[in-house]
């Protein structure tokens, strides 16, 4: 296996900033030169879903409402789950 080289892209390709939604970090993609010939994701414009995240945030919803392990909590869970996967705007829903 060889050495991955980071830096080296396709000409043409392009390069974006994507970040955390953390506050803390909103400014560093702007603030930092490394960055200034990348395009930015930009709400509305662009609308990304961290899907992993976003469950892990579900799944403390689910525990906070339900009680954590009970059948209702694992219910809710699959249930928003299922809209973020089959809706294209399932995340306004859930």
């Amino acid at each position: 296996m060889g050495k991955r080289k980071y830096g080296i892209v396709s000409e043409g390709a392009v390069k974006i900033v994507l970040m955390d939604g953390g506050r803390n970090l909103w400014g560093y993609g702007n603030a930092t030169k490394l960055y200034d010939d990348f395009e930015r994701i930009v709400w509305p414009e662009y609308r990304l879903l961290d899907f992993h995240h976003a469950m892990e945030h579900i799944s403390q919803g689910a525990e906070g409402i339900f009680g954590k392990g009970t059948k209702a909590s694992q219910a809710w869970y699959r249930k928003m789950e299922a809209m973020l996967l089959e809706y294209d705007d399932g995340v306004f829903f859930v």
